[in-house]
């Protein structure tokens, strides 16, 4: 019998491919989550009409940590049914039912934790504006960068598919104060361009 925590397809990257969810109810027969730590676990299986077979998974999985695979982007996830889920996904649908096509946002961007306080349902935009900063960035601030040309920093920011220039400054204070200012007013996320490591 496959390890139904390990057995995993990988989940579809393009989010015209989102699995739609089994229903709230048969996650809850067949998970129990913990909010506190943000795990999942297998119950007891009923419904396995094989006595054998039956106490084989029982003995095997019930009770056991659930949706433990970890993905090359970090997320958390499993199968129910042969079928792979990301675990935030699953733990939203069994709280608070499918969410449509909201993405599940990280709160402190990281992936691996699904605690219910750590877990929100935004519009992709929203998602998009609670980013961990990229690794490649070398000012230490998401937006900022120095510009060789003029021998300043430049202060952007990207607002529904258009960047924005906040402009160029000797200060480099400054240029960050600005990139600040913009997240604020066009409703960037507190963790915006937080280092997540």
């Amino acid at each position: 019998m496959a390890d139904p925590a390990n057995n995993i397809e990988p989940t579809p990257r393009h989010r015209g491919l989102r699995r739609p969810l089994p229903s709230p109810e048969y996650l809850r027969s067949r998970l129990r989550y913990d909010p506190e730590i943000g795990k999942l676990f297998w119950l007891s299986r009923t419904d396995i009409p094989d006595d054998r077979g039956r106490r084989i998974w029982n003995t095997r999985y019930a009770g056991r940590e659930a949706f433990t695979a970890l993905s090359p982007g970090g997320y958390l996830h499993g199968q129910i049914n042969k079928v792979g889920f990301r675990a935030h996904r699953i733990i939203w649908a069994m709280v608070y039912g499918d969410c449509g096509d909201l993405d599940i946002d990280h709160i402190n961007h990281d992936r691996a934790d699904n605690r219910l306080t750590n877990l929100r349902a935004v519009p992709r935009i929203d998602n998009l504006r609670n980013k961990s900063l990229e690794p490649s960035n070398t000012s230490g601030v998401m937006g900022v960068g120095w510009c060789k040309r003029t021998c300043q920093w430049q202060s952007r920011i990207m607002v529904k598919q258009r960047t924005i220039h906040l402009g160029r400054f000797k200060d480099f204070d400054a240029a960050v104060a600005a990139r600040k200012k913009a997240e604020l007013l066009y409703g960037f996320h507190p963790n915006h361009g937080v280092n997540s490591g």
